[in-house]
Formats: structure tokens, sequence, C-alpha cells
């Protein structure tokens, strides 16, 4: 499954996590936060791709934020091989 997050004009963290939402299948207890996307992509099983479409719109907006979650993705693949980011890193 290859999941399209379109990133465009995120301005704010909140903004992103409905992105999120609105692209995969997040479970209902999701804690819109980067440690609660952490736990949902470690516990993913099938084989994914995440692309993140106009990271860079984001990261001149949240620069802090954006690496952190480049940070997460690079942990996230490193230990959950079934999980493939890209436009993250």
């Amino acid at each position: 499954m290859v999941y399209r997050i379109d990133v465009s004009g995120v301005s704010e963290p909140a903004d992103f996590h409905e992105r999120l939402a609105a692209a995969m299948p997040l479970p209902a207890y999701y804690g819109n936060n980067l440690d609660a996307l952490y736990d949902v992509l470690m516990e993913m099983g099938e084989p994914c791709e995440i692309r993140f479409l106009h990271m860079e719109q984001m990261e001149r907006q949240l620069p802090d934020y954006v690496a952190q979650l480049k940070q997460l993705c690079s942990d996230v693949m490193e230990e959950n091989e079934t999980v493939k980011i890209s436009s993250c890193l």
C-alpha cells in the first residue's frame, strides 16, 4: 500500500496530523503527535510506503518539527523493515 500525504500549506503540527489521518488508516486512539505516529508506524506489519509530498513547504514553516519528523522516519525505517518513507529524508 502506498500512502501519499500532501503537506503543502501545513503550518501547524495539528494540520500535519489531520493530513495523516485523512490519508492513512490510523487507529481511533491516535494521539496526534510524533510519539503516537512512531508507535503506529512501528506496529505496521503489512508492507507500506509513505510519500510526503511538498515537504519543502512544511520545512520552511516548521523547521524544528520537520527535523524531528525526519529523525522519526529514519528510526522507523531502521527498526521496521515493512515501512518505507520517501520525500521525508
